[in-house]
């Protein structure tokens, strides 16, 4: 009897705890398909032009078959699916974006070139595969995983945009596992070739975005004659100079507040004064955007230094990571500075919608950004800005931490052939 009695009991518990299971998933698939109704509702009334790529019958096709799958979909697959039908928008500041919610990132970072991935930073435990080549990850192979990313990565607005954002999504826990490319959360093998051609596999584990920059922090770094800064600001903002070749190299790589923006840009001008600079680069290559007004507010500064050569002397590095105001400032620079632009064409377009705004979806909290402005930075409407000159980084000089791009500028400085 007692037996029974306990079996009564034990059914009884479980009773209970499906009954709950199953309220909590139908409040879970209600609230995602009010998130997702409202994401459709909230893009329509705030973007500039949100149908200026895919016809409204389209979307609102996408977003319906997605509400309908939510009952088979986790969570994960779910933002997936939110973030390939906003690449759909065709638009590089209309995101969903993986960094909205939380998510976690393997210590790893990649670089791609046109066949293959390598490795540019990771910890310090895997230090020995700096270079290597990508080979699979979960064993997943490498052209699996681009294809499977490739519709989700995003900003993405051009060919090299996507690149340098196939990059970092490569290292998202959340984002591979919803894919498919792993097998589990928390951890996966990475499978690489290493410089010497020998295959090798490492298990690592995901770590929280705010520890990603510290466990990457181990990197292949270009070699150049600026590695010392003279005036600081941040590591993203400093400058250096060369007296012997009347050079000052400029790395802006992110943007600070007004005033401290005003303070360096008043610093850098005394510089270029004092050190009677003929010769300017400034770095926009690792710069992904911000508020390009403080850019001018620098280079209305630099206008003011008399020694720089304006007709030949200012030279603007550019590159695929090169999105957003950093595209835009590069295209100022080139008209109210006479810039060369030298490197690779920008991530960011100089004709596209931009001046990206949010809002939260009300249950997961997911944020969606999405553009408010439409901004003509050519009168023509190219992939990219195109530079004046072509360089472009081979896995060899990657390999051998050379840098290309200074390394043109500094012989045509020397040449003095323009």
């Amino acid at each position: 009897m007692r037996t029974f009695t306990r079996l009564l009991g034990i059914a009884a518990a479980l009773s209970v705890i499906f009954e709950v299971a199953h309220a909590q998933d139908h409040d879970r698939i209600a609230q995602w398909r009010e998130d997702i109704a409202y994401y459709h509702s909230a893009l329509e009334d705030r973007h500039i032009n949100l149908y200026h790529a895919i016809s409204k019958e389209s979307f609102t096709s996408e977003l319906d078959r997605l509400s309908d799958a939510v009952p088979d979909l986790a969570d994960d697959e779910i933002v997936f699916e939110m973030m390939r039908i906003t690449r759909l928008i065709d638009d590089g500041h209309t995101q969903f974006p993986i960094m909205g919610g939380p998510h976690q990132h393997f210590p790893v970072r990649f670089r791609l070139f046109d066949s293959e991935i390598r490795v540019e930073a990771t910890s310090d435990q895997f230090s020995d595969m700096l270079g290597a080549k990508l080979v699979a990850i979960d064993g997943t192979p490498v052209d699996d995983i681009l294809r499977i990313l490739r519709p989700v990565a995003q900003p993405a607005e051009n060919a090299y945009g996507l690149l340098s954002s196939l990059a970092l999504h490569l290292t998202v826990d959340e984002l591979l596992y919803a894919a498919g490319i792993t097998s589990k959360l928390g951890e996966a093998t990475f499978t690489f070739d290493d410089k010497s051609g020998a295959r090798k596999a490492y298990t690592m584990a995901s770590v929280p975005m705010a520890e990603f920059a510290e466990a990457t922090k181990h990197r292949i770094r270009p070699l150049h004659a600026f590695t010392e800064a003279d005036i600081v600001l941040s590591d993203q903002l400093w400058l250096q100079t060369d007296r012997a070749t009347q050079t000052a190299y400029l790395y802006f790589a992110g943007y600070p507040s007004f005033d401290e923006m005003l303070t360096f840009a008043a610093q850098v001008r005394e510089r270029l004064d004092a050190d009677t600079v003929n010769h300017l680069i400034i770095d926009l290559r690792d710069n992904g955007g911000g508020d390009f007004y403080l850019g001018l507010v620098l280079s209305s500064e630099i206008l003011l230094a008399d020694t720089i050569d304006w007709q030949n002397g200012v030279y603007i590095l550019v590159g695929r990571h090169t999105f957003s105001a950093a595209m835009s400032n590069a295209v100022q620079f080139r008209q109210i500075l006479n810039g060369l632009l030298v490197g690779e064409p920008t991530g960011g377009n100089p004709v596209a919608y931009a001046e990206g705004d949010a809002f939260h979806l009300p249950h997961s909290g997911r944020m969606v950004m999405y553009s408010k402005r439409l901004y003509r930075f050519q009168d023509q409407s190219t992939e990219g800005v195109q530079p004046d000159i072509l360089v472009e980084t081979s896995v060899d000089s990657f390999l051998s931490g050379a840098d290309p791009e200074i390394d043109w500028v500094l012989g045509d400085i020397a040449r003095n052939d323009r």
